[in-house]
């Protein structure tokens, strides 16, 4: 088994920046990557070898473009009755979907409900209805454009 440090180019592994800096150039090529772990960084070598062509490439996760959660049916209150989802970490944008879904407890009322006053924060599901009859809670999952 080969460890990355004797490779030429492609992806490597160190523990620090300095590190980084400190790949020989005849280990480095333009487009090679680097994961910087102190700092969880992924870094690429861009435009020619030396220590200025590293430019930081975003890392981004789906899991924190997804929310998702429940609404008991206490939770819903006023006439017509609302409730609002607040997230525990806003979205940058609100530029989101959201579904929501009804679970019941067998009385078989359907609801038309409708999400409004949609945030970075958050939104509120409103049931259209004066009533909560039959509703046990109220699944809600919002994505964030483009995912």
């Amino acid at each position: 088994m080969l460890q990355d440090q004797f490779l030429i180019g492609g992806f490597r592994r160190v523990a620090d920046e300095a590190a980084r800096d400190a790949i020989p150039s005849l280990r480095r090529e333009v487009g090679m990557f680097v994961f910087v772990v102190d700092t969880e960084e992924l870094w690429r070598l861009a435009g020619g070898l030396l220590n200025a062509n590293w430019i930081i490439v975003p890392i981004t996760s789906t899991a924190s473009n997804i929310k998702s959660g429940t609404l008991p049916a206490v939770s819903f209150s006023g006439t017509p009755k609302v409730a609002s989802v607040v997230f525990a970490s806003p979205f940058p944008t609100s530029a989101y979907s959201i579904t929501v879904d009804v679970e019941s407890n067998g009385a078989g009322k359907a609801y038309p409900m409708t999400t409004e006053n949609r945030t970075a924060t958050g939104f509120t599901v409103n049931l259209c209805a004066n009533t909560i009859t039959g509703i046990d809670r109220v699944h809600w999952q919002a994505i964030l454009e483009g995912e």
